[in-house]
């Protein structure tokens, strides 16, 4: 049996590619045979499933973060929302993330802060605060009121 042009049992090697079932040397010549309306579509099809920016809420209320744990994706939105039991403001863990992740986040974090990795203190009932999730690592980020710190806890939940 001939496949693609080689005897069976005969080994590929690392440069050969499978292009609609026929054997290529360069993944160059699978596009070129695609055609431009191929690699558009291929493109299309591909930005088709890109993961949608979002907002995510999350109330500060009763002393806890809701939800507790905050899965977000890089671009997405974080809108904290000021509920009951406040004054309430949001602050990453610093010792717990890698210098690098810690740049991006203090970047990320606008206005008039209460510190480093912090947001503005919210003092007011449905007062908002968010930030866009910048291109950080997958992993958990720990994050907690710093007025309750001792009790208020949550973290961010990056994923890919």
């Amino acid at each position: 049996m001939i496949l693609a042009g080689r005897e069976r049992g005969e080994r590929l090697s690392a440069g050969d590619a499978l292009s609609w079932g026929v054997m290529a040397r360069s993944p160059l010549g699978s596009l070129r045979r695609l055609g431009a309306t191929g690699v558009l579509a291929v493109f299309l099809l591909g930005a088709w499933h890109l993961p949608q920016q979002r907002t995510v809420v999350v109330r500060l209320e009763g002393n806890q973060f809701r939800p507790e744990q905050i899965r977000v994706r890089a671009g997405d939105t974080v809108r904290f929302v000021n509920g009951n039991g406040g004054p309430h403001n949001v602050m990453f863990v610093a010792d717990s993330i890698a210098p690098a992740a810690r740049s991006a986040l203090e970047t990320a974090l606008k206005g008039d802060k209460l510190g480093p990795l912090s947001s503005p203190l919210l003092l007011d009932p449905e007062e908002t605060y968010a930030f866009v999730v910048p291109r950080l690592p997958a992993g958990r980020y720990p994050l907690v009121c710093l007025p309750h710190q001792a009790n208020m806890r949550g973290e961010l939940i990056v994923v890919r």
